[in-house]
């Protein structure tokens, strides 16, 4: 027995100082005295360490063999308090045997074991290496911790204890391997479709009732939905731009997997917590997922709605730098997502519902400058399918384009709803002149959507909420609107563009199939943009805009014999439409001549023709049974000359251009269903071209003779280029008949020399004759006196 004795202290010290922790009772636990032994031992000899991780994991296997339970917690809390303790170089060796002996542990079909595993993991991944470790590898951790996150023990307390601990363990990893780029790469594919799915099944999980009870520990208390949450958010908060799609895509292939978007409570929940996660920058990339994803689900209508929801519910999260930088290519995918609808054979009612919801929603967090961009790339688009359809004549295809354009335009009213207009000069023309040439063309119920567009882009104080047709300046002003000044900004945006604008709502008011909701629409519009930009200037020339309007219906009226009843109702809505601008216009003037004017004209209407009282808009029919020519009366009309009369004596007043014409730009090229062709001048001398028959062509040649008021600075300029241009395009028919008529030959002999081998030859007889030296230096010219003309054809 002494024998043994002997060779029991030959051992080598760290494997004495390692047995003697082991008490003879395992349930005494480790021996406290020894422990400090061995602490001390590694951190004088940290040489050793690596054998004594090595002799452990040994100890570890047998007793786990032998299942000597006791004297397995004490190898393992001896192997956790060395891990702590020691941080030397060598540490790397002594952590191989550790995560060996982990690995024993989460192998093992015992609960006990596999909770002792974790929680070591958990302490080992907090610590903090001063070297490290390119050879070391967590495969095997992530796919056990992955595995622990599915268990489906029946023992309802076994089952949420493993996947408390599973959740803790990939907690682990990520927490070990995320924030090092000499680790492992946790990113890659392989790792992200194990790590991902098992986070959100727990999250999943969270919605049941039930929690763990009686555990022996607080930190159990913890539900594993609420860890899982946790370390997802951990897990994003880490994501670059690079690495943030691998987390997505298992994510959005989870949720297809187990049919989680209908009902779509729980992918709500789980892109909530992805974009709250996300560095505010790379947020972008979640919306752009679920666009891509949206396309692929193009077979199930329920599921496309629901990610759509989700969108909805995301975006406004992280405000405008959720569409990225790209903000024109997001709605661009949406509206391929309309056009899709446009022409498929059953009208997807819901998806395109949800469609023009996210739409607004997008709109909503953008700021107004690209809320313009955004309407300027649909009215654009809208207006090229219009185009496309009145050349093509294809039935089918402009049904299709009609029903698209109608989408892109309930789109832009969601966009523009929240749009606030600082000053009108924001507005450019690469968004009116499309919007104006679309409203031409447009049927009266998607018009009026232009309207709506054109009404938030003009108003700064939301009185397009407050206005209302009415017959008095009491009514308007119980409406309480409120108009502002002009500012610099703003008049340099109407010197600009007002022509534009005029020509437009001249040819918008005379569109001969506009309903009574269109009239109100464009008397809305310009009693907003009046009350948007107040100045004595805009002032006149809404006037002239509206007397044009007038005199333009008058007089087609008057020239046509046979006025049918639809056309006789369309010329009272016009006539009411122009008092009840006329009416908030001289309302806002604060001019009590203009406004006594306006209420002398009102009240001769009441007297005698009651409907042609602004409120006649607001009724559902219009009685023009007795309607004649004695009804157009000065009296009721309202004439250049008296608004002139009444503005006299007001500084600031351009009275002189009321009598003035201006020249008016005609977005329709072929419009069919407008009253005239071309007109814009005061009432009293209007010369309106009708286009209705050769005859009245011929007469309209015959007589050339123009007022003294149209003879314009244009009209003289024509006039004195007009020679120059005819010889001009003479030429021009001349040299093309020669080209067509001259042979190849005769062509090539007409051609110019090269200019290069001009200049080729003038440098070379220059340097043959210096350096022949035979230049006389008397008739020498200088560099300025060279003649080269070709040389600098180049």
């Amino acid at each position: 027995m002494s024998i043994f004795c002997c060779f029991k202290s030959c051992r080598p010290r760290y494997v004495r100082l390692v047995d003697n922790i082991f008490p003879s009772n395992p349930s005494d636990g480790i021996v406290r005295s020894e422990m400090e032994k061995l602490t001390y031992y590694a951190l004088s000899a940290p040489e050793k360490l690596h054998r004594i991780g090595t002799y452990l994991s040994q100890i570890l296997g047998r007793d786990i063999a032998r299942r000597r339970d006791g004297s397995v917690y004490i190898a393992m809390e001896a192997l956790n308090q060395l891990l702590l303790a020691c941080h030397a170089q060598q540490i790397n060796l002594f952590v191989e045997s550790f995560l060996k002996m982990v690995a024993t542990l989460l192998e093992s079909n015992n609960v006990s074991f596999q909770v002792l595993g974790t929680e070591s993991f958990v302490k080992f991944s907090k610590i903090e290496e001063d070297t490290a470790s390119y050879h070391r590898r967590y495969d095997f951790f992530v796919s056990k911790f992955s595995a622990m996150c599915h268990n489906h023990d029946k023992d309802t307390k076994s089952r949420l204890l493993v996947r408390l601990h599973g959740v803790r363990g990939l907690q682990g990893v990520i927490r070990k391997t995320v924030s090092d780029e000499l680790q492992v790469n946790i990113w890659e594919k392989q790792h992200m479709d194990k790590i991902v799915p098992s986070l959100l099944i727990n999250m999943q999980s969270g919605t049941d009732d039930f929690r763990i009870k009686e555990l022996t520990t607080p930190s159990d208390e913890q539900h594993p939905a609420e860890l899982a949450e946790q370390a997802l958010r951990e897990l994003l908060s880490k994501a670059s731009f690079a690495t943030l799609v691998s987390v997505l895509d298992p994510a959005l292939e989870h949720l297809d997997t187990h049919k989680l978007w209908t009902p779509n409570e729980f992918s709500i929940k789980a892109f909530k917590v992805i974009m709250y996660s996300v560095q505010s920058q790379y947020s972008h990339l979640v919306v752009k997922s679920l666009l891509d994803h949206l396309a692929h689900k193009g077979n199930s209508e329920r599921i496309q709605c629901s990610i759509l929801d989700v969108l909805c519910a995301i975006v406004p999260i992280s405000s405008s730098a959720a569409l990225g930088p790209s903000v024109i290519d997001v709605f661009n995918m949406l509206s391929q997502h309309l056009h899709t609808i446009s022409t498929a054979k059953s009208m997807q009612v819901n998806f395109k519902e949800s469609l023009i919801k996210t739409t607004g929603i997008f709109g909503e967090v953008i700021p107004d400058y690209q809320k313009l961009e955004a309407l300027t790339f649909y009215m654009n688009k809208a207006k090229t399918f219009m185009e496309k359809s009145s050349l093509t004549g294809n039935g089918d295809t402009v049904n299709e384009n009609s029903v698209y354009v109608s989408l892109l335009l309930q789109c832009s009213v969601k966009i523009s709803e929240p749009y606030k207009s600082a000053n009108l000069s924001s507005i450019s023309s690469s968004l009116m002149d499309p919007l104006f040439k679309l409203s031409l063309m447009l049927s009266p119920t998607n018009r009026g959507l232009s309207h709506d567009v054109l009404l938030v882009l003009f108003d700064k104080h939301s009185n397009r909420d407050r206005f209302k047709i009415v017959d008095s300046y009491k009514e308007i002003l119980e409406l309480g609107l409120e108009p502002s000044s002009a500012t610099k900004y703003d008049k340099e945006f109407l010197t600009c563009h007002l022509p534009s604008i005029a020509s437009f709502l001249i040819e918008s008011f005379l569109l001969e199939d506009n309903t009574k909701e269109n009239l109100v629409h464009l008397c809305q519009c310009l009693t907003i943009l009046s009350l948007s930009a107040m100045s004595p200037e805009l002032l006149v020339d809404v006037c002239r805009i509206m007397l044009a309007v007038q005199a333009t219906a008058v007089d087609h009226y008057t020239m046509d014999s046979k006025y049918s009843e639809k056309r006789k109702s369309f010329l009272v809505n016009l006539l009411e439409a122009v008092g009840c601008c006329f009416l908030f216009i001289a309302h806002f003037s604060a001019i009590p001549e203009f406004q006594d004017y306006v209420s002398e004209v009102m009240r001769n209407r009441r007297q005698q023709h009651v409907c042609l009282l602004p409120s006649g808009l607001l009724s559902p029919a219009t009685v023009v049974s007795n309607f004649s020519a004695s009804w157009l009366q000065k009296k009721i009309l309202f004439t250049s000359d008296d608004i002139e009369h009444a503005l006299r004596g007001r500084s600031g007043f351009p009275r002189d251009k009321l009598a003035m014409p201006i020249t008016q730009h005609r977005f329709s090229q072929v419009d069919n269903r407008s009253l005239i062709s071309v007109a814009f001048t005061e009432v009293d001398s209007i010369n309106i071209n009708v286009d209705s028959s050769e005859e009245s062509v011929q007469l309209r040649q015959s007589k050339d003779l123009l007022p003294a008021s149209a003879i314009t600075f244009e009209y003289l300029k024509k006039t004195l280029y007009k020679n120059h241009s005819d010889t001009e395009q003479m030429n021009k028919k001349k040299l093309a008949e020669h080209y067509k008529t001259a042979t190849f030959e005769q062509l090539l002999s007409e051609l110019p020399p090269n200019p290069s081998e001009v200049n080729q030859q003038y440098l070379k007889n220059l340097f043959i004759g210096l350096s022949s030296r035979e230049v006389d230096t008397t008739e020498e010219k200088g560099i300025d006196d060279w003649d080269v003309p070709s040389l600098l054809q180049y």
